[in-house]
C-alpha cells in the first residue's frame, strides 16, 4: 500500500520478499488490456488452469488490477533492478 501511494519511496537496492513477489513481467498486451505473470513463475504447475486458459493474468492473486499500479522497471543481465 505504501509503495502505491508513494512510488518514490521504493529502494531498489534493498527489496524485501514482499516487494519481490509484486514484480510481474509483461507477456502480452492489446488495446487497453495488459497480461502479466509473476516474475518468479517459470512455468505453471497445472497448464491452463493455474492462472487462466492463456497462462497469464490481468489481476494479481489478491484481485488487484496490476496495470493500475505498475511501475516500469529496468533489469540488467545481473539482476540489478532500477526504475526505467
Amino acid at each position: 500500500v505504501e509503495e502505491r501511494e508513494n512510488p518514490k519511496s521504493i529502494s531498489f537496492d534493498k527489496l524485501n520478499d514482499k516487494q519481490v513477489k509484486q514484480i510481474y513481467k509483461v507477456i502480452s498486451f492489446t488495446g487497453n488490456q495488459c497480461f502479466l505473470i509473476r516474475n518468479d513463475v517459470a512455468y505453471p504447475i497445472v497448464n491452463k488452469m493455474e492462472y487462466s486458459p492463456l497462462n497469464k493474468m490481468e489481476k494479481s492473486i489478491e484481485g488487484i488490477m496490476i496495470k493500475e499500479f505498475c511501475i516500469k522497471l529496468k533489469v540488467d543481465r545481473l539482476g540489478n533492478i532500477s526504475k526505467a
